[in-house]
């Protein structure tokens, strides 16, 4: 089949790692998203090799002017990066083979959808290699794992199937279910920084709230995120008719949408009551959401996480009072400040940065604010004065 990167420089990279070494095996996403004809900008790449990756990567890099990292001595892993002019940098991975074969090193890798590669021999060709299945479950739109060992060998993987399952809307194999719901504990064993990564990505997907859902019912839930497990079955009383993790699951969707909007560069006329009443401040919103803060992680997709985080406290401090009619009204006192240090913990847990974690408890300690803004002017205008003491408090300048 006839394949290349749709970027120029990534084409000159493979046409120079030609020159080194034939063939040259693409690997990983990219070969997953040109079967399902995605032609998305490839700006990262991950290749492998059948000769030692390291040096032949240095030559490579030298004569293109790309900058080299050895990412993993131990496994002959190197990194080379271009920064272009304008936009993101281009990454590209080159590794020695696992195993002696290509075949070895597919099989080793997580899901069939995953392990398959583009043999390349010449400029523009590409032969397809799948020795696990991968191009028919792709078809099916069936998640599979690559081999029987494939998610005990790394426990992230668990993971790493819910996001691929909301992204390509797949249906899990029943063998992988199972075993992923048997080694859900094992997602602990993880590194806080990796499980921060993955969890970030997957819920930057336009679906947050079923990458939730989804952790939950193959036990995953409650192995990462327990303050939110926590939630499910607390019941609330009016205005909320759902129990508490479904209050918050609508809340992410609702913060989803916001998301998709300010992110969209032309969204055309309000078509919600939300957002007529933002769109005056739209630009004022995007500038503002649109800053990266850590690790390039951007403030809009924050609003997923705080979100996420809002309720948690209210487990810990619900009360009951019965009321002349018999009925039994639930409280919640005191959830916004307990909510808060939650998602501090967590987040802290999970190595995030100090401004990021300071931003999403500030968000979440004061989330009750607006409402109790709301009924003191009776839904009239907020006075300049309860403006400002609003934003004194909350830090924000």
């Amino acid at each position: 089949m006839n394949w290349k990167p749709t970027i120029p420089a990534m084409q000159a990279l493979i046409e120079a790692m030609l020159d080194e070494v034939n063939p040259v095996y693409v690997v990983g996403g990219v070969v997953r998203d040109a079967l399902l004809g995605k032609e998305e900008k490839q700006t990262d790449l991950d290749l492998v090799i059948e000769q030692e990756a390291l040096p032949v990567a240095r030559r490579v890099a030298d004569r293109l002017g790309w900058a080299y990292y050895p990412l993993d001595e131990a496994r002959d892993v190197a990194r080379l990066v271009f920064t272009a002019t304008q936009g993101e940098p281009y990454v590209c991975d080159i590794a020695s083979l696992r195993g002696v074969s290509i075949e070895d090193d597919l099989r080793a890798r997580d899901f069939t959808i995953n392990a398959m590669a583009f043999a390349i021999r010449k400029p523009g060709e590409a032969e397809l290699v799948d020795v696990t299945g991968g191009q028919a479950d792709l078809e099916a739109g069936v998640l599979r794992r690559a081999a029987p060992m494939s998610l005990a060998e790394d426990p992230l993987r668990l993971l790493r199937a819910v996001r691929f399952l909301v992204q390509f809307d797949l249906t899990l194999e029943p063998e992988t279910r199972e075993q992923i719901r048997r080694l859900a504990g094992t997602i602990k064993l993880t590194s806080p920084e990796r499980l921060r990564d993955e969890l970030w990505k997957a819920l930057t997907l336009h679906r947050p709230a079923k990458v939730i859902t989804t952790m939950d019912s193959l036990g995953l839930l409650a192995n990462i995120l327990p303050e939110l497990s926590a939630t499910i079955g607390v019941e609330q009383s009016f205005p909320h008719y759902t129990d508490v993790y479904d209050h918050t699951l609508a809340v992410m969707a609702r913060a989803a949408e916001i998301r998709a909007w300010l992110q969209a560069p032309s969204p055309g006329p309000p078509t919600t009551m939300w957002q007529t009443v933002l769109a005056p401040w739209r630009t004022q919103l995007r500038q503002h959401f649109l800053q990266p803060m850590a690790g390039g992680r951007q403030r809009l997709d924050w609003l997923i996480w705080h979100a996420l985080f809002h309720d948690v406290g209210k487990p810990a401090t619900r009360s009951q009072e019965m009321q002349p009619d018999g009925s039994v009204r639930y409280r919640f006192f005191g959830h916004e400040e307990v909510g808060a240090r939650m998602a501090a913990e967590r987040l802290a847990f999970l190595r995030f940065s100090r401004a990021e974690i300071e931003l999403c408890r500030t968000v979440v300690a004061a989330h009750m604010r607006p409402h109790h803004l709301d009924a003191s002017f009776q839904g009239g205008n907020v006075s300049r004065r309860a403006m400002y003491r609003f934003f004194r408090d909350v830090n924000a300048g």
